[in-house]
């Protein structure tokens, strides 16, 4: 099995789990070319395809934090009153 854990037997649902999981251990949301490139040699997919997903990723996280602190000022507002 390789890094996206492509095998032998493994579905495509699983494999893209799998993909997405190697793509989450990367520590920056901006990686070089070189490191798109090796990612998409890994995952066996092109690098346009890389950097959609990392794209994709980090406008979700954007997303998430907002609704996040939306949530907190709500909870402050409804303590304080």
């Amino acid at each position: 099995m390789n890094a996206c854990g492509e095998s032998d037997g493994i579905s495509a649902n699983k494999r893209q789990k799998s993909s997405t999981n190697t793509l989450l251990h990367l520590s920056n949301p901006y990686p070089s070319e070189e490191a798109k490139e090796e990612l998409a040699r890994k995952c066996g997919i092109t690098v346009s395809q890389v950097s959609n997903w990392f794209g994709n990723k980090r406008i979700r996280y954007k997303k998430n934090i907002g609704k996040a602190q939306e949530e907190a000022n709500l909870y402050a507002a409804k303590k304080a009153g």
